[in-house]
C-alpha cells in the first residue's frame, strides 16, 4: 500500500511542477514511509508523484513510478492474483525485471489496455500514463478498498490518495458549501463529495481516461458487482463459502514483510484468525486491544481464539488518559470528518509498534452477511410505507429526533432510505446548528444521485448494498485507510475479496439472511472451527468507552456552552448522559474542519448607494466571502442603511441590513461582535459600537478603515478614544496615514497603508464592446 498524486496544469513551469507534486507528495509521507519517486513530462505539464510502503519486492526494483515502454504508473494497493496474471503474460513473451505487482499491472496494460482492471483481485488505485497518446488512465478495485480521488477545472487535473493533498498542488479549491450537511446527516462525508467543492472520489469499478490535448475526460465501468438468486442449495453455499474465503484469506497472507492479524473476538475477525492459521506456514501473529472498562472489553474471547491457533498475540489496554493524550495527532490523521475511525488510529498503532507493515481484518462480513440492526429496521420500513403519506407529518413535530426520521419514508430516494435506517441528524436539527435552511439541506441532499438496484432486488439485499455502498465504503473503508497509513501500516480485507464478493452477491437472500440470527449463514459455513462462545455471544462491534472518555474531552465545555442554543443543549445533552457521544464527538469534528476564527464588517452603506467608500465595502465583502470559501475564517457583514445584498459580492446569508433603523443596527452589532474574533469598521462614525465592543470583549481585535478627510481633523472626543483602542487601522494611503500619526500620535506600526483596489467585476463586457461604447 502506497500513496499516489498527479497533477496536470499550464500554470507551472517544469521546475514548479516538480515543487508541487514534491508536496503533495510530501502530504502523504505518513502512506508511504520507504521510498518517495517522481515523473514529469513537461511537454504537456504531467508530474506523477509516488510514495512507497514496500510489502511485495521490498527492493529497488519496485521503485515507483515505475516505467515500461512508454508507460508510466503510480499504483497504490496490492493485486493477489498477480502471480497467474504473470504467467499468462510470460506466455505471451513478456520479460519482468522484478518480482512486483506493479510491473505485472504495467505489462498487463499494455497487453491489454483497460480491460486488464477487470482481470486483477486486490486493492487499488491506479494511475498509468501514456507518453505517446497523452493520455492519464486512473482506475479504483470494484469494491472501493482503496482511495482515489481526482479534480478536473480550468484545464487542471489533480489526482490523489487523500483530500488533503490537494491543497498542496498549488491550484485553488474552495470548501463544498454542502460537506457539513452531508457529514452530519450521515455521520460521515458519502462518496464521492469531499469537503472540498471540485474534488470527488473516482467511482470503485470505473476507470477515467482524461486526454491532456484535448483537456477532456471518459469515464468507463469496467466491473460491478450484482446481486442475483443463482445459488440456492444451501449446503453446497456452506460448503462454497467456506472453501472461496479460505482461499481469499491465502491470497491475502501474501507478502515479503510482516504480517498479522486484528484479533476482536467478534465472528468476523475470529474467521479471519482461524482461517489465516490454517494457511500459514509460520505461527500468525495477532492484535488487540481492551479497556479497563470492563463493559468494553472483549479479551476473554479474544483468548479463546488466541489458545485455539496458538499466535504470537499482543495484547493492548488502552486507558482514558491515552486517549486523551492522543488527540492532537487523532485529530490531525483525518482527511475528511468521520463520527468513527478512532478505534482504527489506535489498533494500526498497536500494529506498528509490533514491527507488523501489513494486517489482515474483519471488515465486510456484518455488510455481506447481515450483522446490523438495519437489516432488521427494513422490515419496518416496509410495514410503515403502506400508512397514508399524511401520518408521517405528524413526525415533523415530534421532539425525538430518531421519531423524525419516519419523514425519509415519504421519499423514494436511495439516500432516504439510508438515513431512516442508519441517518445521524435529521434535516429540522441540523438547521438548528449550522447556517442552512431545511429547504438547502433537502437541496443538498438531492446531489445524492445513487444508481441503486432499489426496488430491483430482495429487501434484505438491498440493505446490503446499502451498507456496501455508502456506510462501509464512504466510513469504514476510508476510515481504516487513512487511519491505518498515519502509521504505515496496510489493512487488508479478505471478506471484500472480489471472487468471494462475487460468490456471495450470487446467493438467495432466503438462505443468506435466513433466521433470525444475524448471520448466521457465515455462522454455519465455519461451524466446525468457530467456537460456541463466540458464535453465541451478543454482537458488540468494536468500541470504546466514548460516551465516559469524551466526556473530558477538551472541546466538549464549548460545545455545552456554545452561543448556538442547539449546540449547546447537544452538549450538555451528553454530559448528563442523555445523549450518545458519537453526535457530540461530530459538533468537535465540525469545529476541527472549520475555520477558527469569526470575522464581522460594519458598514454604514454599501449597496444603496454608489461612491468611493461603498465601492471599497463591496470589494472586502467579496474578499471576505472568498476567504469564507477558503474555510479561513466566518465572515459576516452588516449595514445600517442596506436592505439587501448585491449576491455578486456577499450571499444573502451572511449579510444583514436594517434600512436606516439605528438602534437594532448598534444592538445587533454589539451583541454579534462581542463573540467575533475580529471586527472592521468602513467608518468611523461607528466608533460608539465599536467601543462598546472593546469594553465588553477586550479581546476582539477592531479595525478602522480610513479612507481619507473624515480623519484628516480634530475628532470628537468618541472618535478620539476609538482611534486610540483600534488595533489595526486602514488608511488609504502613505498621506493619510502620515496625518494620523502627526495629528492624532498614533503609532506608525498601527497604520497599515491599505489602497483601494479594483471591483472584479469591473470588467463586465468584451474590450472591444467597451471601446466602442466610449467612442459613442
Amino acid at each position: 500500500m502506497c500513496r499516489i498524486a498527479g497533477i496536470v496544469s499550464k500554470q507551472f513551469n517544469t521546475e514548479n511542477l516538480a515543487l508541487r507534486i514534491q508536496h503533495m507528495n510530501d502530504c502523504q509521507k505518513h502512506g508511504g514511509p520507504d521510498g518517495e519517486g517522481y515523473f514529469i513530462d513537461p511537454s504537456v505539464n504531467l508530474a506523477l508523484g509516488h510514495r512507497r510502503l514496500s510489502l511485495i519486492d521490498l527492493s529497488n526494483a519496485g521503485h515507483q513510478p515505475m516505467q515500461y515502454q512508454h508507460f508510466q504508473i503510480s499504483f497504490n494497493g496490492e493485486i493477489y492474483n498477480y502471480q497467474e496474471i504473470k504467467i499468462d503474460l510470460i506466455a505471451l513473451g513478456h520479460q519482468f525485471k522484478s518480482h512486483s505487482d506493479t510491473e505485472v499491472i504495467l505489462h498487463a496494460y499494455a497487453q491489454w489496455g483497460n480491460k486488464c482492471f477487470k482481470l486483477f483481485n486486490g486493492m487499488f488505485a491506479i494511475a498509468i500514463y501514456d507518453q505517446i497518446k497523452k493520455k492519464l488512465i486512473l482506475s479504483r478495485d470494484v469494491a472501493g478498498i482503496k482511495p482515489l480521488y481526482y479534480s478536473q477545472q480550468n484545464k487542471h487535473f489533480v489526482f490523489a490518495s487523500e483530500v488533503k493533498a490537494f491543497s498542496a498542488s498549488g491550484i485553488s479549491f474552495t470548501d463544498d458549501p454542502n460537506w457539513k450537511i452531508y457529514f452530519l446527516s450521515f455521520g460521515f462525508i458519502p462518496e464521492p463529495f469531499t469537503t472540498l467543492k471540485d474534488v470527488k472520489s473516482l467511482p470503485p469499478g470505473k476507470v477515467l481516461t482524461y486526454d491532456l490535448l484535448a483537456h477532456q475526460a471518459q469515464m468507463e465501468t469496467f466491473e460491478t458487482l450484482t446481486f442475483s438468486s443463482d445459488l440456492k442449495n444451501e449446503h453446497k453455499i456452506i460448503k462454497a463459502i467456506n472453501t472461496t474465503l479460505s482461499a481469499s484469506v491465502k491470497r491475502h497472507l501474501i507478502s515479503d514483510a510482516p504480517i498479522g492479524v486484528f484479533l476482536s473476538g467478534g465472528i468476523d475477525s475470529s474467521i479471519i484468525s482461524l482461517l489465516a492459521a490454517q494457511n500459514s506456514t509460520q505461527q500468525i501473529q495477532t492484535l488487540s486491544v481492551s479497556f479497563n472498562e470492563h463493559a468494553y472489553d472483549e479479551s476473554y474471547y479474544q483468548n479463546i481464539i488466541q489458545k485455539k491457533i496458538n499466535s504470537k498475540h499482543t495484547h493492548y489496554i488502552i486507558t482514558k488518559n491515552e486517549y486523551l493524550e492522543a488527540l492532537p495527532q487523532l485529530q490531525n490523521a483525518f482527511d475528511q470528518p468521520s463520527n468513527d475511525a478512532v478505534n482504527s488510529w489506535f489498533i494500526s498503532r498497536c500494529a506498528k509498534q509490533n514491527g507488523l507493515k501489513a494486517v489482515l481484518s474483519g471488515l465486510g462480513g456484518d455488510e455481506l452477511f447481515g450483522g446490523y440492526p438495519s437489516f432488521k429496521r427494513i422490515e419496518t420500513a416496509i410495514s410503515l410505507r403502506r400508512l397514508p403519506l399524511k401520518i408521517f407529518n405528524i413526525a415533523d413535530h415530534l421532539s425525538d429526533d430518531r421519531l423524525k426520521k419516519l419523514l425519509f419514508l415519504k421519499e423514494e430516494r436511495t439516500y432516504a432510505d439510508y438515513l431512516f435506517l442508519r441517518g445521524f441528524y435529521t434535516p429540522k436539527t441540523i438547521s438548528q446548528l449550522i447556517d442552512a435552511t431545511e429547504e438547502e439541506i433537502h437541496e443538498a441532499l438531492g446531489n445524492l444521485n445513487y444508481h441503486s438496484p432499489r426496488n430491483q432486488i430482495a429487501p434484505k439485499n438491498y440493505v446490503s448494498w446499502l451498507e456496501q455502498n455508502i456506510y462501509m465504503r464512504s466510513q469504514l473503508l476510508r476510515d481504516t485507510d487513512y487511519m491505518s497509513m498515519q502509521h504505515g501500516v496496510e489493512v487488508r480485507v479478505p471478506f471484500l475479496d472480489k471472487e468471494f464478493l462475487k460468490l456471495v452477491h450470487r446467493i438467495s437472500p432466503k438462505i443468506k439472511f435466513k433466521g433470525d440470527f444475524p448471520k448466521a449463514l457465515l455462522v454455519a459455513s465455519f461451524k466446525d472451527i468457530l467456537p460456541r462462545e463466540i458464535y453465541e455471544r451478543k454482537k458488540m462491534g468494536f468500541t470504546f468507552p466514548f460516551q465516559e472518555w469524551n466526556k473530558s474531552h477538551p472541546g466538549i465545555n464549548r460545545i455545552a456552552n456554545h452561543s448556538n442554543k442547539q449546540v449547546a443543549k447537544l452538549g450538555k445533552q451528553f454530559l448528563n448522559n442523555k445523549l450518545h457521544w458519537s453526535r457530540c464527538y461530530a459538533l468537535l469534528q465540525i469545529e476541527h474542519f472549520l475555520p477558527q476564527k469569526d470575522a464581522l464588517f460594519l458598514t454604514l452603506k454599501t449597496f444603496s448607494h454608489t461612491g468611493g467608500i461603498e465601492k471599497v465595502n463591496r470589494i472586502l465583502m467579496k474578499a471576505g466571502t472568498d476567504i469564507q470559501s477558503d474555510h479561513l475564517i466566518r465572515f459576516h457583514a452588516k449595514s445600517l442603511y442596506d436592505d439587501a445584498p448585491d449576491e455578486k459580492y456577499i450571499t444573502k446569508r451572511r449579510f444583514e441590513g436594517f434600512k436606516g433603523k439605528l438602534i437594532p443596527f448598534i444592538y445587533n452589532s454589539v451583541k454579534k461582535g462581542i463573540k467575533c474574533d475580529v471586527v472592521m469598521f468602513s467608518h468611523i462614525n461607528m466608533a460608539l459600537i465599536g467601543l462598546l465592543i472593546k469594553l465588553i470583549s477586550p479581546k476582539t481585535k477592531i479595525l478602522l478603515q480610513a479612507h481619507g478627510i473624515e480623519v484628516w481633523g480634530e475628532q470628537s472626543f468618541v472618535k478620539k478614544a476609538f482611534l486610540k483602542r483600534a488595533d489595526l487601522i486602514l488608511p488609504v494611503s502613505q498621506f493619510t496615514k502620515d496625518n494620523l500619526v502627526n495629528r492624532h500620535h498614533l503609532h506608525p506600526q498601527k497604520c497599515l497603508v491599505f489602497h483601494n483596489s479594483l471591483d472584479p467585476f469591473f470588467i463586465t463586457h468584451p474590450p472591444a464592446l467597451i471601446k466602442n461604447r466610449l467612442k459613442e
